[in-house]
């Protein structure tokens, strides 16, 4: 990470979590989503064995509070998620025109 990007506490936060393979390991989003999956299924199958309404209702809440928490998540990291990139694109054209101005200078890489 190039520490003159300056970047504040939640782009900081998202740097070194995607940085780091054992956080932000697909593997990893992917097990939490699939037993929220299964264990819905499983009342699903119970409602569907037992007639119970209350069955299928739990499974809904459990779908509908994954969705809540995956929107939730992306409303608060998205902005962050936004100022990286823009820091991260003005930082390589700051480079690239530094480069095309040694480019045609013709003479030593710029600091």
């Amino acid at each position: 990470m190039d520490p003159s990007l300056h970047f504040n506490s939640d782009e900081s936060f998202l740097s070194e979590y995607y940085l780091n393979p054992a956080n932000s390991s697909w593997i990893r989003n992917l097990g939490a989503h699939l037993a929220c999956l299964f264990v819905s299924l499983g009342f699903l199958a119970l409602f569907l064995a037992k007639d119970d309404p209350a069955w299928v209702t739990i499974a809904y809440v459990i779908v509908a509070v994954q969705m809540f928490r995956m929107i939730r998540a992306m409303g608060r990291w998205q902005p962050a998620a936004r100022g990286m990139v823009a820091k991260y694109e003005a930082k390589i054209a700051e480079l690239t025109a530094a480069l095309e101005k040694y480019e045609k200078a013709d003479s030593s890489p710029p600091p």
